[in-house]
């Protein structure tokens, strides 16, 4: 093997093991740590699929069917009728399936909202569950509005 060979494909191997390196990671806190700490979290139904916002973002048009707890900033958010994301899973995009069905479009989302006031989902900074796979008993918590109540100390106005 020449000297030549061995510098391309070590090349070649750093730059495939730094393309993993820029990928999102991230150490992702509990279910109910993830809702206390967003800017919002709510039932949703996606009215359609995800459709290109920019060069790296999507969004997900969405209609709220109940919100669950709520931050100052997610009331001022300019534009919350679409969730936004990065457009992969590299760059902490979240991908939300889109169904024929009403019901499989249904889910419990819990976000942040950013500087220019939208309505933003990441892989470390968010939770998203299909509402129908909640326990049955999840889903009454919820309705009954305690999760405002497990994290009052997390909202800034309560």
């Amino acid at each position: 093997m020449t000297a030549a060979t061995i510098v391309f494909k070590s090349s070649l191997a750093l730059c495939f093991l730094s393309a993993f390196c820029d990928a999102c990671s991230c150490a992702k806190p509990s279910p109910v740590e993830t809702m206390c700490k967003s800017d919002f979290a709510a039932k949703v139904l996606l009215m359609s699929p995800a459709k290109p916002a920019g060069e790296f973002d999507i969004t997900y048009k969405i209609e709220y069917q109940a919100i669950f707890l709520k931050t100052e900033k997610f009331v001022n958010a300019h534009n919350d009728t679409f969730l936004v994301t990065a457009s992969s899973s590299a760059a902490c995009g979240v991908t939300l399936p889109f169904k024929q069905g009403a019901n499989d479009n249904t889910y419990l989302i819990a976000g942040t909202v950013d500087d220019s006031g939208n309505v933003r989902l990441g892989l470390c900074d968010s939770a998203t569950y299909p509402w129908f796979h909640l326990d049955p008993e999840d889903r009454k918590f919820l309705m009954k509005g305690e999760l405002r109540n497990l994290c009052i100390e997390n909202l800034s106005n309560v």
